[in-house]
């Protein structure tokens, strides 16, 4: 009984979502206004940050993928502070502590070979750029906190 009550429920529910697929592609799509001119100068537009020449592949690499989108959504004058994950090749010396903390990382945990620490958006490229760093993302809450 309850097999076909599943069974049920799922055929409903692709069928909706199938009309829904039709109907928005049977909807007639609008016209392109021709009689608005085109800007010729995009020179203004803005240039993501970081270009592609900024970092070598192998320093990109570094860089998570939701940071990487972070970066190249920033304004030029812009530069947040954020809270990172680093994590290095071994366990952070005090050498190494104090590059980062020279490139502008304010450390704040070290748990073996993995490092915690806020810094301004834009230089987690040049920690990037540091042999010891194997890789950078932003760090953030597992859970809401709770009221």
């Amino acid at each position: 009984m309850v097999r076909y009550l599943i069974f049920g429920l799922g055929s409903i529910a692709f069928i909706v979502l199938v009309s829904a697929l039709i109907s928005i592609r049977l909807q007639p799509s609008k016209s392109l206004d021709t009689s608005s001119p085109i800007p010729q100068d995009v020179s203004q537009a803005k240039e993501p940050f970081p270009k592609e020449t900024d970092l070598t592949a192998e320093n990109a690499s570094k860089l998570a993928p939701t940071l990487r989108l972070r970066l190249s959504q920033l304004s030029p004058e812009a530069n947040p502070q954020v809270n990172i994950l680093l994590r290095t090749t071994s366990a952070l010396t005090a050498e190494q502590r104090s590059q980062l903390e020279a490139n502008g990382a304010n450390v704040r945990t070290v748990a073996g070979d993995i490092v915690t620490a806020s810094i301004p958006l834009r230089q987690t490229l040049a920690l990037a750029e540091l042999d010891f760093v194997r890789y950078i993302e932003l760090s953030g809450p597992l859970y809401p906190e709770l009221p």
